[in-house]
């Protein structure tokens, strides 16, 4: 019962993923709106020219879980790319 407490204490301390609304998730409000929109616009355009999908994500940090493994998270997650390229980037 003590070691099902621990884990499941653990585990809510992990770094909420948001869901994929957009090309540019700013969760820190690091960029301005203006800034934000610009990006998506650019962000759109590479993906129509080029047919990969780029989205960005802006966390306050990732810990207490490696970076690494949360960004395999995320793609999962979000499942950015073309389905049989896997030519996305977060």
């Amino acid at each position: 019962m003590l070691f099902c407490q621990l884990a499941l204490a653990e585990t809510t301390n992990f770094v909420e993923i948001p869901k994929l609304s957009s090309r540019v998730t700013d969760v820190t409000n690091t960029l301005s709106a203006e800034q934000a929109q610009a990006l998506e616009s650019k962000l759109a355009a590479f993906e129509a020219k080029k047919g990969s999908q780029i989205a960005v994500l802006i966390v306050p940090t990732t810990q207490p879980e490696d970076i690494a493994e949360f960004a395999i998270k995320v793609v999962d997650l979000w499942g950015v790319g073309r389905k049989g390229i896997d030519d996305g980037l977060i």
